[in-house]
């Protein structure tokens, strides 16, 4: 924390260029739905400032919330333009430095928590000068005026103070949101669950471990361990990673550092703790990536068999220079095909690098649907997006056909879940079963093409003098070869492995039986 300094300054009264009516009425209704979202442009505005640490802390009473960061720091044209003024630019817009995007564009700084708190003081100094500042702004005041339609070109103002003894070594911008007010104190003072604890929602958090979990999420820190997978570092998310961790950019609330929060697949209660969750059958990484004159992103999306938990992380997730625009949106950037049920299933981020900065509005937390930019955007992950949804529907398959073949309990039963395996990829979309009918004039066995049955003629003279033991093997054996002759597709030698492959697999079943 900077340290106290009794020693008087120069004060004076300063005016920042001035919002307009409309925008600060907007912030002063809450914009922002959550708390945690309206505090995250405290948080971008350190990142651009090349912060390494970032600390928030909340008094023991509720009654206010401190923010430190060891930035570059501000100075008075920093203050007056950029952190008090909407709309603000600090001209960095696709710039790199230091191994980071950084945000840039218009935002709205200190005015973003205007619904938090009632005053806003923020202390600063700039490495190589020897001049502190501190500035505060009354937002009851400013309010008053934005609800009056008052001219806030005469009455938007704010209190500086300057000091000239800083140590020239010293860099950092301290902020203190002072006299919170009563809904944020009783939002962190809600009793709930910790953090560790399995939540279905993060509602069921206490108010200070929800307001750590979505700081955590929407700002640019790190991953925990090997998350958002579990086993999985592969391109893009492996990019994506790296790149957090080459920023050396940390953020804490009380001491504890925050990690984002993602853990999948994502367990469920419904089902048994020490289940292994295995890729290709209960989920799977579908790949975000596209670059162009125009466009860069990278990401993932995340489909898996079970709904995604917490409820709060269904859906998909934009993040323009690693910071979160927005929440989850469930609906995927209003994807036009009915999903139903297979939107819980869903869960991903795309980092975008390139291409949305001027779709971005003025509270940097939702984008203009009709820039030409971010609709091009949306329909490349739509088009990712049908890959998902028809993963989850193969998965489904797949997982029916194991669960029969494991309540099978005859040698019938389990040919039977065996063939649909088999005949699966020729026909996908057709009932897969194996049938039994006893006619003399039809072959022993036969595939019926249009339906994708594979059926068993006991009506053929070839099974009248066999015993049951001994129709089974006979059954296998044609099975066997329909089966073999059919995914061959008149490759003789492919039907001869084909036939030895499924007649092993079959005898497999019947000695398992």
């Amino acid at each position: 924390m900077p340290p106290k300094d009794e020693s008087t300054g120069t004060t004076v009264v300063e005016r920042p260029r001035t919002p307009a009516l409309r925008i600060l009425s907007e912030l002063s209704r809450g914009t922002y739905v959550s708390y945690s979202r309206a505090a995250k442009e405290l948080v971008s505005n350190a990142w651009d400032a090349l912060a390494s640490n970032v600390q928030f802390k909340i008094s023991e009473d509720f009654s206010e919330i401190t923010i430190l960061d060891d930035g570059v720091g501000m100075s008075e044209d920093d203050i007056r333009e950029r952190f008090l003024r909407i709309g603000g630019s600090t001209a960095t817009q696709a710039s790199v430095r230091q191994g980071r995007r950084l945000i840039g564009h218009k935002g709205i700084g200190a005015l973003s928590v205007i619904n938090i708190c009632k005053e806003v003081r923020v202390l600063t100094t700039q490495q190589g000068s020897a001049e502190r500042l501190e500035a505060i702004l009354d937002i009851p005041k400013v309010l008053e005026l934005a609800k009056q339609d008052e001219d806030l070109e005469s009455h938007y103002v704010y209190q500086l103070t300057k000091w000239g003894n800083e140590e020239k070594s010293s860099h950092y911008t301290f902020i203190t949101l002072r006299d919170l007010t009563p809904e944020m104190r009783e939002f962190l003072s809600k009793k709930g669950v910790s953090a560790d604890q399995y939540i279905s929602n993060v509602g069921e958090l206490s108010g200070v471990e929800q307001f750590k979990w979505e700081l955590a999420l929407v700002s640019p820190v790190p991953y925990s361990g090997d998350s958002p997978f579990k086993g999985f570092s592969g391109t893009p998310i492996g990019t994506i990673k790296n790149e957090l961790l080459k920023a050396n950019f940390s953020v804490s609330v009380n001491g504890q550092k925050l990690l984002k929060p993602l853990q999948l697949p994502s367990a469920d209660v419904r089902y048994s703790a020490q289940k292994k969750y295995k890729r290709g059958l209960d989920y799977e990484i579908y790949p975000v990536e596209h670059s162009d004159s125009t466009l860069e992103f990278r990401g993932y999306i995340f489909s898996q068999a079970t709904a995604i938990m917490p409820a709060d992380i269904r859906g998909g997730l934009i993040r323009v220079n690693n910071v979160a625009i927005g929440k989850y949106d469930l609906n995927w950037m209003q994807y036009q095909q009915s999903m139903g049920p297979r939107l819980v299933l869903t869960s991903g981020e795309i980092y975008v690098y390139r291409g949305l900065e001027q779709a971005l509005l003025i509270d940097r937390d939702r984008f203009r649907e009709t820039d030409k930019n971010y609709k091009a955007f949306r329909e490349i992950v739509h088009n990712v997006l049908r890959d998902a949804f028809g993963g989850a529907t193969s998965r489904s398959r797949k997982r029916s056909n194991i669960e029969k073949e494991r309540k099978a309990e005859s040698f019938r039963e389990k040919m039977d879940a065996k063939v649909s395996t088999y005949l699966r990829s020729m026909h996908r979309r057709k009932p897969l079963s194996l049938h039994v009918e006893k006619q003399s004039n039809k072959p022993p066995i036969y595939i019926d093409s249009k339906t994708g049955k594979v059926v068993v003629n006991e009506g053929h003279k070839i099974f009248r003098k066999l015993k049951a033991n001994e129709k089974e093997l006979v059954e296998a054996f044609l099975i066997a070869i329909g089966i073999g002759r059919e995914r061959a597709a008149g490759d003789a030698n492919r039907m001869t492995d084909e036939i030895f492959k499924i007649v092993e697999d079959l005898f497999e079943a019947r000695r398992a039986n």
